[in-house]
């Protein structure tokens, strides 16, 4: 993706060094707009403003801002279609993350997130996201166990694994947070 006059001034130094450390500023770069990325997308055909190709070229203008407060890097499924069609073998996942990560210590997102609290809660009681009868089912089939058995020392091993990742801390502040989640900008 070329860059033109339209580079912002506006980086959040934060945002632009964490990006270049990570190495995917110069590596997004390499994006040839084929648009591979958008044209199998599923959040593309259930989203009228999802457009990866917008991000990308939102980031790479410096526009940290407008991307960190947007709806949009919330509504990727984080399926890797995108990584897999992408002819440049760029990680849009990755950046879909690291985003993810800056809007929510920036205070965006979290009004985004709040119906998952009890999905995340569950998540650290059981080790599981939710029940799934379809899945039971199978498993009947399969000759194991309807539901999945985690033992407590792996549980407590996950939590442990949450607990340095920030997931648990996450999952406790969500409702306060909402309160003071900063207003998103609408520009997609």
């Amino acid at each position: 993706m070329s860059k033109s006059n339209e580079i912002s001034s506006d980086w959040s130094s934060k945002l632009k060094n964490v990006l270049e450390e990570s190495n995917l500023l110069s590596k997004f770069e390499k994006c040839i707009t084929c648009g591979k990325c958008v044209g199998d997308c599923p959040a593309s055909t259930v989203s009228s403003t999802y457009n990866v190709r917008k991000l990308i070229r939102d980031m790479l203008y410096g526009r940290s801002d407008l991307l960190l407060s947007s709806e949009e890097i919330w509504e990727c499924f984080l399926c890797y279609t995108c990584e897999v069609l992408c002819p440049a073998g760029l990680k849009i996942p990755n950046l879909i993350h690291l985003l993810r990560e800056k809007a929510l210590e920036e205070g965006y997102g979290y009004d985004l997130i709040q119906d998952i609290k009890p999905m995340g809660e569950y998540f650290l009681k059981t080790g599981t996201v939710f029940e799934n009868v379809t899945i039971k089912k199978v498993r009947e089939k399969l000759g194991i166990p309807k539901k999945r058995i985690i033992t407590e020392q792996a549980l407590k091993k996950l939590n442990q694994i949450c607990e340095s990742t920030g997931f648990i801390n996450t999952i406790k502040n969500i409702d306060k947070k909402v309160k003071s989640t900063k207003a998103r900008k609408t520009n997609y």
